[in-house]
Order: structure tokens, then C-alpha cells, then sequence
């Protein structure tokens, strides 16, 4: 079996939970570039978020905010963007301020949580947000929308069913991508949009393309590829599907299959 590219999510997936890449994953991810192996990060997180763990594995592109943005790394390139309609924007704020949900709206150069979130200072302090009151930007590209279920994570399918109820699915691309969290970006619009239009720019074969994820919002990157996998602390969404499963990601279970896909074909 030829590998050509591996395309890692970030959170829950290439990160432990101490949210580091461990070394035995980097050493790893070091031999398949060794080998050939083209490497993408592909990740809810903004580009400023993604960059530096970009830089510590000499990643050259990286797909930003679920695919709202594509970035060269080196030369932090912009190649391509998409943003939210604005009308959804406002109709999410008024949904969050009525359901009083934690919420984060993701600029292209920051992130910003809405004043009024319950748990305003802890997620400002987490996310290291800009501290402006949200109201003050809606003049601005918003690329991506996450509502943060903190305090009522039981409500989570309930806001979710009710996103899709209320919003029109020509404007916005609704996901789950943890537990606690639904994310929303510009219709049309995942890490799987993202690849393909990255395509564009360097060669991917999709065949020869291992990915791995976690999250709802990794779905369409993983039914694209030819060998995906799957973590074993993905979300419920994930469980049910036919990819193949490895340990979680504190087990050292990912750097294993990199090292297996390796001596299996390249």
C-alpha cells in the first residue's frame, strides 16, 4: 500500500490531552516525510492557532477553521477563504444570547467571544480571544461559529436539531465536532472542501491519502480519502462508521499506525 499524504486533525487526535504533539508522534510523522509522505493539518482552530504546531512538524499547508481557510505555511500565504453569510452570523448571536451558550466567532487574524457567554472569562482565558464586545464586529468575515455547551452539555442534540430546523442549509454547514461543541461554518465548506481546493495547488492523490480524526466535523475528510482511521476517543457520530479504529490519543496508538502504514508501503 503507497502513501502518498496523511492528513492529521489537530485536537483530540495529533494533540494529547495536555494538547502537545508527543514525541514519539513526531518522530513518527519526521520518518514518513523521510519517506516521501506529503503531511497537512487540517483543524477547526484558526491559522494563528494551527501555526506553530505547523512550524514544529515543517508542515507547508495547513486547512484552517474546517476548511474556511487554506494557508501556505512558510510564507503564511492566504489561498483560499470563505465566510459566513452575515444574516446567519446575527441570527447564531441572537440563538446564543437567547439560549445564553458560550460562543466563539472566528475571524480570519482572531477569535472573539460574545461578552454576554455564561463562562466569559474562563473561555476568554482558554482561547485567548479578543476581548471586544462581539456587537462591535459584525461588519466583519466571520468564518466560523462554535457554540460551546459548558454547563449543559445534556442540551447539546437539542440546540443542534434546532440549528438545522431554524437555518437554511444553503447558507451554513453545521457539525458536531465534540461533545460539548457545534460548529458552523459557510455552506458547502469541511476539511474535505478544504483538501480539494488544496489540490488545486499541490498534487493529492485521494487514493493513496490516510487521514485521521475525531470529531463530527472530520466526517466528509475521512469518506474522501482512501484509508481513513479514527480515534478511540472519537465522538458517538464516529463510532457507528466503518473506519478503522485505534487507541485514543494519549495512547500512542496514532504514531503505531504511522510507523504500520510505513513499513506496510513506503
Amino acid at each position: 500500500m503507497k502513501i502518498t499524504t496523511m492528513v492529521f486533525d489537530l485536537d483530540g487526535t495529533l494533540l494529547n490531552s495536555k494538547h502537545g504533539i508527543p514525541l514519539k508522534t513526531k518522530q513518527a510523522i519526521d520518518l514518513a516525510k523521510s519517506k516521501g509522505i506529503r503531511i497537512i493539518l487540517a483543524s477547526g482552530r484558526s491559522f494563528f492557532n494551527m501555526v506553530d504546531f505547523a512550524r514544529e512538524l515543517k508542515v507547508n499547508h495547513v486547512i484552517s477553521m474546517n476548511g474556511s481557510a487554506i494557508y501556505s505555511v512558510p510564507e503564511e500565504k492566504l489561498l483560499f477563504k470563505k465566510s459566513l453569510n452575515q444574516e446567519t452570523v446575527r441570527q447564531l448571536h441572537a440563538f446564543a444570547l437567547d439560549q445564553k451558550i458560550d460562543t466563539i466567532f472566528y475571524g480570519k487574524d482572531e477569535t472573539r467571544i460574545m461578552k454576554e457567554s455564561p463562562n466569559y472569562n474562563i473561555i476568554n482565558f482558554r482561547n485567548n480571544t479578543n476581548d471586544r464586545v462581539y456587537e462591535d464586529a459584525f461588519s466583519d468575515d466571520i468564518y466560523k461559529v462554535m457554540l460551546i455547551m459548558i454547563d449543559n452539555k445534556d442540551k447539546i442534540t437539542e440546540h443542534y436539531n434546532k440549528l438545522k430546523l431554524d437555518l437554511n442549509e444553503q447558507d451554513v454547514q453545521i457539525t458536531r465536532s465534540s461533545p460539548r461543541c457545534i460548529e458552523l461554518n459557510a455552506s458547502g465548506i469541511s476539511k474535505a472542501s478544504g483538501l480539494k481546493i488544496l489540490q488545486k495547488h499541490i498534487d493529492i492523490d485521494f487514493n493513496s491519502t490516510v487521514a485521521f480524526g475525531d470529531g463530527g466535523n472530520d466526517l466528509e475528510m475521512l469518506k474522501l480519502v482512501g484509508h481513513p482511521f479514527v480515534m478511540g476517543n472519537c465522538v458517538p457520530e464516529l463510532q457507528n462508521t466503518p473506519f478503522e479504529k485505534i487507541g485514543d490519543n494519549d495512547s500512542g496508538a496514532l504514531a503505531d499506525k504511522i510507523l504500520d502504514l510505513i513499513s506496510k508501503g513506503n
